[in-house]
């Protein structure tokens, strides 16, 4: 079973979330789209979404900032920041940027 958390807004919280989506209706149907896709992908787990995250993240820190890379090449290039993930770990992490458009991982 998946321990998980869940969070709330306070009062102040929910008026400031309240003025800034109407002051930024544009940005927050962007960002609720992201979160329905993560969502739907993995409940807003956090495991696949740290892996989606280490993946962004080594994708973007390329030189050459190319969003299609093999997976077994992020595997070796993921030790480079000290991290170990497997076969199984870049499937889930590629799998949700692929719902959310942000790269293409050639297995």
């Amino acid at each position: 079973a998946y321990t998980g958390y869940t969070y709330g807004f306070t009062d102040d919280g929910r008026e400031i979330y309240d003025i800034s989506k109407k002051k930024y209706e544009n940005m927050f149907e962007k960002v609720s789209n992201i979160v329905l896709t993560c969502k739907k992908y993995c409940e807003l787990r956090i495991t696949p979404l740290s892996f989606a995250s280490k993946i962004n993240y080594m994708v973007e820190s390329q030189s050459h900032k190319d969003s299609s890379m093999k997976s077994k090449d992020l595997t070796e290039y993921a030790k480079k920041f000290g991290w170990k993930m497997n076969k199984d770990d870049i499937k889930q992490g590629t799998e949700l940027l692929r719902c959310l458009e942000l790269v293409t991982i050639h297995e």
